[in-house]
Protein backbone atom coordinates (compact mmCIF):
# COMPACT_ATOMS: atom_id res chain seq x y z
CA UNK A 1 0.00 0.00 0.00
CA UNK A 2 1.37 3.15 -0.86
CA UNK A 3 0.97 6.10 2.13
CA UNK A 4 -1.48 9.14 0.35
CA UNK A 5 0.53 11.31 1.08
CA UNK A 6 3.33 10.34 -0.80
CA UNK A 7 1.48 9.04 -4.10
CA UNK A 8 2.71 11.56 -7.05
CA UNK A 9 -0.35 11.16 -8.59
CA UNK A 10 -3.71 13.14 -8.62
CA UNK A 11 -5.81 10.25 -11.06
CA UNK A 12 -5.42 12.32 -13.62
CA UNK A 13 -1.84 12.67 -13.97
CA UNK A 14 1.04 10.65 -12.11
CA UNK A 15 4.83 10.51 -12.01
CA UNK A 16 6.42 8.76 -14.86
CA UNK A 17 7.96 6.44 -11.59
CA UNK A 18 4.58 5.10 -10.93
CA UNK A 19 3.75 4.22 -14.63
CA UNK A 20 2.22 0.24 -14.35
CA UNK A 21 1.34 1.19 -10.84
CA UNK A 22 -1.20 3.64 -10.83
CA UNK A 23 -3.95 4.58 -13.49
CA UNK A 24 -3.36 8.25 -15.03
CA UNK A 25 -4.53 10.29 -18.23
CA UNK A 26 -0.64 11.05 -18.57
CA UNK A 27 2.78 10.47 -16.57
CA UNK A 28 5.12 12.81 -16.51
CA UNK A 29 8.47 13.95 -14.63
CA UNK A 30 7.29 17.11 -13.56
CA UNK A 31 9.66 20.53 -13.38
CA UNK A 32 11.30 21.56 -10.62
CA UNK A 33 10.05 24.94 -9.43
CA UNK A 34 10.98 26.90 -5.75
CA UNK A 35 8.41 28.45 -3.19
CA UNK A 36 8.60 32.61 -3.75
CA UNK A 37 6.75 33.48 -0.61
CA UNK A 38 7.48 33.29 2.94
CA UNK A 39 5.38 29.95 3.48
CA UNK A 40 3.13 27.99 1.67
CA UNK A 41 -0.10 25.97 2.43
CA UNK A 42 0.57 21.79 0.50
CA UNK A 43 -3.59 21.43 0.61
CA UNK A 44 -4.78 17.98 0.05
CA UNK A 45 -6.85 19.29 -2.69
CA UNK A 46 -7.57 22.47 -5.12
CA UNK A 47 -8.52 24.91 -2.28
CA UNK A 48 -8.73 22.01 0.21
CA UNK A 49 -7.41 21.39 3.85
CA UNK A 50 -3.79 22.30 4.74
CA UNK A 51 -1.18 19.22 4.87
CA UNK A 52 1.99 20.89 6.02
CA UNK A 53 3.69 23.93 5.05
CA UNK A 54 6.66 24.19 2.74
CA UNK A 55 9.03 27.70 3.50
CA UNK A 56 10.82 29.53 0.69
CA UNK A 57 13.25 28.47 -1.54
CA UNK A 58 12.07 24.53 -0.93
CA UNK A 59 11.97 22.71 -4.24
CA UNK A 60 8.82 21.60 -5.22
CA UNK A 61 8.44 19.14 -8.22
CA UNK A 62 5.73 20.47 -10.25
CA UNK A 63 3.19 17.78 -12.11
CA UNK A 64 -0.02 19.28 -13.21
CA UNK A 65 -2.03 22.73 -13.11
CA UNK A 66 -5.69 23.24 -12.21
CA UNK A 67 -7.54 26.36 -11.38
CA UNK A 68 -4.46 28.47 -10.30
CA UNK A 69 -3.15 25.58 -8.21
CA UNK A 70 -0.03 24.10 -8.82
CA UNK A 71 0.15 19.53 -8.34
CA UNK A 72 3.28 18.19 -6.91
CA UNK A 73 5.53 17.03 -4.51
CA UNK A 74 7.92 18.63 -1.70
CA UNK A 75 11.65 17.37 -2.93
CA UNK A 76 12.56 17.17 0.39
CA UNK A 77 10.15 14.65 2.36
CA UNK A 78 8.23 13.71 -0.71
CA UNK A 79 4.89 15.17 0.55
CA UNK A 80 2.13 15.55 -2.10
CA UNK A 81 -0.44 18.06 -2.67
CA UNK A 82 -1.70 20.82 -4.67
CA UNK A 83 -0.14 24.62 -3.79
CA UNK A 84 -1.26 28.45 -4.85
CA UNK A 85 0.53 28.98 -8.00
CA UNK A 86 1.53 32.24 -6.89
CA UNK A 87 3.86 30.42 -4.14
CA UNK A 88 6.13 29.41 -6.87
CA UNK A 89 8.92 30.63 -8.90
CA UNK A 90 8.94 28.93 -11.91
CA UNK A 91 12.31 29.74 -13.17
CA UNK A 92 14.73 30.89 -10.40
CA UNK A 93 17.92 32.35 -11.37
CA UNK A 94 19.79 30.88 -8.89
CA UNK A 95 19.71 28.20 -5.66
CA UNK A 96 19.54 28.87 -2.70
CA UNK A 97 23.02 29.03 -0.49
CA UNK A 98 21.64 29.13 2.67
CA UNK A 99 19.26 28.93 5.16
CA UNK A 100 17.91 30.25 8.53
CA UNK A 101 19.76 28.73 11.12
CA UNK A 102 18.05 30.35 14.38
CA UNK A 103 14.42 29.38 15.49
CA UNK A 104 13.28 32.95 14.07
CA UNK A 105 14.86 35.70 11.63
CA UNK A 106 13.83 38.71 9.51
CA UNK A 107 14.91 39.96 6.24
CA UNK A 108 15.13 43.89 6.00
CA UNK A 109 15.03 46.57 3.28
CA UNK A 110 17.49 47.64 4.61
CA UNK A 111 20.70 46.63 6.53
CA UNK A 112 21.21 47.75 10.04
CA UNK A 113 19.21 47.23 13.40
CA UNK A 114 18.13 51.00 13.38
CA UNK A 115 17.63 51.57 10.21
CA UNK A 116 14.10 51.74 9.29
CA UNK A 117 12.34 50.19 6.41
CA UNK A 118 10.03 47.07 5.81
CA UNK A 119 10.50 43.91 7.84
CA UNK A 120 9.61 40.02 6.85
CA UNK A 121 9.56 37.46 9.09
CA UNK A 122 12.01 34.06 8.10
CA UNK A 123 11.33 30.81 10.17
CA UNK A 124 14.29 27.99 10.79
CA UNK A 125 14.95 26.10 7.52
CA UNK A 126 14.21 29.51 5.02
CA UNK A 127 16.85 29.02 1.67
CA UNK A 128 18.23 31.81 0.82
CA UNK A 129 20.18 33.07 -2.21
CA UNK A 130 23.38 35.03 -0.48
CA UNK A 131 24.27 37.86 -3.03
CA UNK A 132 27.22 39.66 -0.79
CA UNK A 133 27.71 40.34 3.28
CA UNK A 134 28.77 43.35 4.74
CA UNK A 135 29.01 44.81 8.66
CA UNK A 136 27.07 41.47 10.29
CA UNK A 137 24.28 41.62 7.45
CA UNK A 138 23.67 39.14 4.18
CA UNK A 139 22.04 40.66 1.29
CA UNK A 140 19.99 38.26 -0.46
CA UNK A 141 17.76 38.10 -3.56
CA UNK A 142 14.27 37.99 -3.07
CA UNK A 143 11.30 38.35 -5.55
CA UNK A 144 10.24 35.74 -8.08
CA UNK A 145 12.88 36.42 -10.79
CA UNK A 146 11.11 39.23 -13.07
CA UNK A 147 11.53 42.13 -10.64
CA UNK A 148 14.09 40.70 -8.36
CA UNK A 149 14.76 43.01 -5.31
CA UNK A 150 17.58 42.49 -2.40
CA UNK A 151 16.91 42.16 1.35
CA UNK A 152 18.85 41.85 4.23
CA UNK A 153 19.17 39.02 6.92
CA UNK A 154 21.60 39.01 10.17
CA UNK A 155 24.46 37.08 8.65
CA UNK A 156 25.13 35.40 12.51
CA UNK A 157 21.09 33.50 11.61
CA UNK A 158 22.33 32.00 8.31
CA UNK A 159 24.50 28.98 7.54
CA UNK A 160 25.76 27.80 4.27
CA UNK A 161 23.50 24.91 2.98
CA UNK A 162 25.25 21.63 2.76
CA UNK A 163 26.60 22.33 6.16
CA UNK A 164 24.39 20.03 8.69
CA UNK A 165 24.02 20.60 11.78
CA UNK A 166 26.52 18.76 14.19
CA UNK A 167 23.93 18.78 17.84
CA UNK A 168 20.41 17.83 17.36
CA UNK A 169 19.59 18.84 21.00
CA UNK A 170 20.94 22.46 20.32
CA UNK A 171 18.63 22.10 17.00
CA UNK A 172 15.36 21.02 19.15
CA UNK A 173 16.18 23.73 22.37
CA UNK A 174 15.81 26.52 19.61
CA UNK A 175 12.04 25.35 19.79
CA UNK A 176 10.93 25.36 23.16
CA UNK A 177 8.16 26.89 23.32
CA UNK A 178 7.25 27.47 19.93
CA UNK A 179 3.54 26.72 18.89
CA UNK A 180 3.10 24.37 15.51
CA UNK A 181 0.96 25.04 12.77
Amino acid sequence: MIDRRRLRSNGRVAHSSLKGQVKADRFVTGEIQRIAVVIADLCESVRGDRERQLLRGEAFAALDVKDGYVFGYAEKDGYVGWLDGGALMAHPSEDPTHLVSVGHSYAKTTPGLKTMGQVTPLSFGTQLVVIDEAEGWSQVAWGRGTLPINLYVPTGHLSPLGMPESDPISVAERFLGTPYL
